[in-house]
């Protein structure tokens, strides 16, 4: 006895093209294939769709790179799922795989509506070797030997089931700022010093574009990408055939680093005295940061005070000499100049031996 399988016909995005499904431009015979399929498809570029897509029995997506839905992803009976390693799937909507359905994740998968998988729990199934969040907070998943890798183990939680909730994606670093900035890409970190700047961009094949900061119209920011230097939650209109879709909030956040003022930049003790404290009179005491090394790679305190540990000269010296490194950094990524301080522990002097300490 043989089984019978049917292989589909197969479609193709350009290779490390940004484009939209539905734009012949996207796919590598000039044509796309719709949003209800009845051929397989392989996705090497960013491609997003504004679109719901539907995959029919027997076709199969393989994600090479990414694929960004604005709208729901079925996967109906038979159908094939695969998201290799490094590739991302984004469904901003509800995900649903019928029965039969194979899926194998290596990369990332998001879904932020209904997740849902029909049919016997014994049919099917999906291996995760990636990495997958579920925004639905109930979804439906099988309970079959193929699903084991989303199961979670009682109790309930981010940290015993195979899948992530909203707050581990948040302190995702590979993944989270691409997410949340909701289709909207950006060339570098979104949060920055006074002077500094990050250039936000998306799909480049839309037919016209319109920023806005803060939900107020941004004269002139018509292009596919804007240079922001302000705080702010930006979004975009993208216009597309000739549906307007809605892009973002990425948020931007710009801090200024004021660079620390001690009251006592230099402070002397004999040795054994009380330990002496010194005080950064400016900048928020929570963004102040002390450090024993100028590289500033060896933090010793966090606060506007700092308070040594050692009184004491070592022996067979004269005087011990301590500098400090005080930054006042808001942001990782926004420091403001280096203030240094000094410490200085003076020997008591013995019989027959003169220190001098000065006042």
């Amino acid at each position: 006895m043989f089984s019978t399988v049917i292989l589909s016909a197969q479609e193709s995005t350009k290779n490390n093209y940004t484009g939209f499904w539905t734009d012949d431009s996207s796919w590598t015979d000039g044509t796309s294939p719709g949003t209800t399929l009845s051929v397989s498809v392989d996705i090497y570029g960013y491609i997003q769709s504004f679109e719901d897509i539907t995959f029919n029995n027997f076709t199969v997506l393989n994600v090479y790179d990414t694929l960004e839905v604005f709208g729901n992803l079925s996967m109906i009976n038979k159908a094939e799922l695969n998201i290799m390693a490094g590739a991302i799937v984004i469904v901003r909507g509800d995900y649903t795989s019928g029965n039969k359905v194979q899926a194998e994740n290596g990369g990332y998968l998001i879904v932020t509506g209904n997740f849902t998988m029909d049919g016997a729990d014994q049919n099917g199934s999906f291996d995760n070797n990636g990495v997958v969040y579920i925004l639905d907070p109930t979804p439906d998943i099988k309970e079959g030997d193929g699903y084991t890798s989303l199961y979670c183990d009682s109790p309930e939680t981010s940290d015993t089931c195979g899948y992530g909730i909203e707050e581990d994606l948040i302190n995702d670093p590979n993944i989270g700022d691409f997410f949340f900035g909701g289709g909207i890409q950006a060339d570098g970190p979104t949060s920055f010093c006074t002077g500094g700047s990050v250039t936000l961009s998306v799909n480049p094949n839309g037919d016209s574009y319109q920023w806005y900061k803060d939900g107020a119209i941004i004269g002139g920011a018509t292009s596919d990408n804007y240079t922001v230097t302000q705080a702010g939650d930006y979004t975009v209109d993208v216009v597309k055939n000739p549906t307007t879709h809605t892009l973002g909030p990425q948020t931007v956040t710009v801090a200024s680093a004021i660079q620390p003022v001690l009251s006592n930049n230099s402070i002397s003790i004999c040795d054994g005295d009380p330990a002496p404290t010194f005080t950064v009179t400016n900048g928020t005491p929570a963004n102040i940061y002390w450090y024993d090394d100028a590289g500033l790679t060896n933090q010793i305190a966090n606060g506007s005070t700092y308070t040594p540990t050692v009184v004491n000269v070592t022996p067979g010296n004269a005087s011990d000499t301590y500098t400090f490194y005080i930054i006042e950094k808001p942001l990782p990524s926004c420091q403001s100049a280096t203030t240094q301080a000094t410490y200085i522990i003076y020997k008591i002097a013995e019989t027959g031996s003169v220190y001098s300490v000065p006042n």
